[in-house]
């Protein structure tokens, strides 16, 4: 793999663009053309945050462990982020186009009728 796809710290992965809404303790993060939206605490934003910027898991990893942060899964939190579809490898992030325009086939609109 090229330098700009993985890291000697772990891979680097491509973010979705995401909408961030701050609710009480938590963020609601997501994307309206794949209609995902979760609720995470605010170290779950600074890991996506700082996957945006292009850094690599275990650059993360060394930031958190330098913290005094709780203690976090970063690899758990990054499969999670790959699972619902939030973050991508790199060489893979024309994947996300492809499921947003699966997510949006199809007249999806909601028709009310009134006597």
């Amino acid at each position: 793999m090229s330098d700009a796809l993985y890291s000697s710290d772990g891979p680097i992965y491509f973010v979705i663009p995401l909408s961030v809404q701050k609710e009480g303790d938590d963020y609601c993060i997501g994307n309206a053309e794949i209609d995902a939206f979760f609720h995470f605490p605010e170290q779950g934003l600074r890991i996506i945050e700082w996957l945006r910027e292009g850094r690599s898991v275990g650059a993360i990893k060394s930031t958190l462990a330098s913290s005094n942060d709780e203690n976090v899964d970063v690899d758990d939190f990054i499969e999670t982020l790959k699972d619902i579809g939030f973050i991508y490898p790199e060489a893979e992030r024309d994947r996300f186009r492809d499921a947003a325009s699966a997510s949006n086939a199809g007249d999806r609109r909601l028709r009310f009728s009134a006597p």
